[in-house]
């Protein structure tokens, strides 16, 4: 069963609640990492920036573009969701495992004090997250934003008032990794309850197996973007030491605040993918994509112009002077806000193309940042990542437009659909 085409105005709403409760949660996080950054040191922040850097990463790398997969099956056959979930859920807490030994790794190669209770207690929220985002990705492709968007506060507040008495009580950074856990476990309980009550029950049962070759580029464009979006920060602690991912990790901070827009809307992309005919596609895309930009641009604007008051104010004196390295990460946002909403719809549609794009900006991005990070520190990775992405939204335009003139742009998207159905006869996540 496929959906009807998507009214714009419905996708846009959705983008408003989603995208509102984002910024509100952003605001929280803000505060709360502000506060941290108040009282911890600058290597002990460091550590706690580096470390929930790496746990955000490598569970978005170890999902291997499932959730895309699943948002947008969900949206193409509401019954199918309950089902696809289960599959999905089952290979990512799979795939997590290796996830968490590698950031243990990671964690350790590039952490001022690196800590063993660190590693588990993280370990247990990246698989937690893994739980609650598949939930709130199937409810977000049946058309219920609410959940999600209602979780997303209330675990930020959860983190900004536990979080931060646990380190005024000397918590370090161990305390505050383990409110996290905490914050990702009650998450993973509460949409779980409501998406089992939520999500429709299909007429007849039916098994749902994933098999990751079957979507091997997506897999590898969602794998090769996440590294790519926080490289620097790893390279960062590796080629300059903790104290130097602290100054790098607050306006890196205000710089992904300006894009939780575009992140609302290119959540709904693949919605707009799974139910748009030939004719609309291309139309829902860059609607979606140019009101993101529009809107990514003004906030990025003002932040340009406020910079280095916005830093002293909000981080305190010894952050004050990583302005530079906030106005051109604030400049990089716009060309990032394109290339958030583009890829999910170009890796869905033309993943041969993506993925040639992404990985040829991965690499440019690692080489890049390995020749300017000794000299320029933070104000060269934030160049290189203005740069790269700048060349990515410009390939992936290319591609999306592409896709419009020379053939229908929706065969591969039907087929990741009709392939989760012939592992066993239907869907399951």
């Amino acid at each position: 069963m496929t959906a009807s085409a998507p009214r714009v105005g419905r996708l846009r709403g959705q983008a408003v609640v989603l995208s509102g409760a984002r910024i509100g949660a952003a605001v929280v996080s803000a505060i709360w990492l502000i506060l941290a950054a108040r009282t911890l040191t600058l290597s002990e922040y460091g550590d706690l920036a580096q470390v929930v850097s790496l746990s955000v990463v490598l569970t978005a790398a170890s999902d291997l573009g499932l959730s895309m997969i699943l948002a947008h099956d969900a949206a193409r056959d509401p019954s199918s969701s309950r089902q696809v979930l289960r599959a999905v859920i089952r290979a990512r807490l799979v795939l997590g495992i290796p996830a968490c030994i590698a950031m243990a790794l990671l964690y350790g190669v590039a952490a001022a004090g690196p800590e063993l209770a660190v590693v588990g207690i993280i370990s247990i929220s990246m698989l937690a997250t893994m739980v609650h985002q598949s939930f709130s990705v199937c409810l977000r492709g049946i058309g219920d934003v609410r959940p999600e968007a209602g979780n997303e506060f209330a675990s930020r507040l959860l983190v900004l008032g536990l979080g931060y008495a646990t380190v005024l009580a000397g918590g370090g950074v161990v305390g505050a990794v383990a409110v996290y856990a905490l914050a990702d476990v009650l998450s993973a309980i509460a949409l779980t309850a409501y998406g089992r009550r939520r999500l429709p029950r299909p007429a007849a049962p039916r098994q749902v197996q994933i098999s990751v070759h079957r979507v091997a580029r997506l897999a590898l464009i969602v794998v090769g973007m996440t590294i790519y979006a926080r490289a620097d920060l790893w390279l960062m602690g590796v080629l300059k030491g903790s104290v130097s991912v602290a100054r790098y990790a607050a306006p890196y901070r205000l710089f992904e605040g300006s894009l939780l827009v575009a992140t609302a809307f290119a959540a709904l992309v693949p919605n707009a993918v799974a139910r748009s005919q030939r004719r609309d596609l291309q139309h829902n895309v860059w609607r979606l994509a140019t009101v993101a930009v529009s809107l990514t641009s003004l906030g990025a604007a003002v932040g340009f112009a406020i910079a280095e008051p916005m830093l002293r104010l909000l981080y305190g004196e010894r952050y004050a002077s990583t302005a530079p390295t906030l106005r051109i990460l604030l400049v990089a946002a716009i060309p990032s806000a394109a290339v958030l909403v583009m890829v999910q719809a170009t890796a869905l549609t033309r993943r041969k193309a993506t993925l040639i794009g992404v990985i040829v900006a991965l690499g440019v991005n690692v080489v890049a940042n390995l020749m300017v990070i000794p000299s320029y520190g933070t104000d060269g990775a934030a160049a290189v990542t203005l740069g790269t992405q700048t060349l990515l939204a410009l390939w992936l335009g290319a591609v999306l437009r592409q896709a419009r003139v020379t053939r229908d742009p929706m065969p591969d998207a039907v087929e990741l659909s009709d392939e989760l159905s012939r592992y066993a006869g239907v869907d399951e996540r």
